[in-house]
C-alpha cells in the first residue's frame, strides 16, 4: 500500500515537473493539466469498479478451492488465520488511540 501511494505521488510530481521544467508554466497551464488528470481519472473509474465487482465474484466462486488451472490462469487459494481480540469496551478503550488523516473525495460535477 505504501509503495502504491509513493508511485501515485511520483506520477503527479513527474507530470508537474515536466510542465515546470522551463519555469514558464502559468496557472492556466497547471489548471489545464490537473483537469486532464481528473478527466482521465473519471474515465478509469468505471473500469476500476467493474474490476472490483468481477474480482470479488471470482474470489467468492473459488473460495475453498486450493488450486485450479483454467487456460493460462492459475488460481491458488489457502486458508488464512486472522487474530482478533474481543475485549470488553472498558478495557479496549484504554488501549485504543485515534490517528487523524486527511481524506480527499473527488467527484465529477
Amino acid at each position: 500500500m505504501k509503495e502504491t501511494k509513493q508511485q501515485e505521488n511520483t506520477f503527479i510530481k513527474d507530470k508537474m515537473q515536466n510542465m515546470t521544467s522551463q519555469n514558464t508554466t502559468t496557472w492556466a497551464e497547471l489548471y489545464q493539466t490537473l483537469q486532464e488528470l481528473l478527466d482521465r481519472r473519471q474515465e478509469l473509474l468505471k473500469q476500476v469498479q467493474e474490476f472490483r465487482k468481477l474480482d470479488d465474484a471470482l474470489k467468492s466462486y473459488f473460495s475453498g478451492v486450493k488450486i485450479c488451472h483454467i487456460g493460462p490462469y492459475k488460481v491458488l487459494g489457502h486458508e488464512v488465520e486472522e487474530e482478533r481480540f474481543n475485549l470488553p469496551h472498558h478495557i479496549k478503550s484504554k488501549y485504543s488511540h485515534r490517528d487523524k488523516k486527511w481524506e480527499v473525495e473527488i467527484s465529477k460535477l
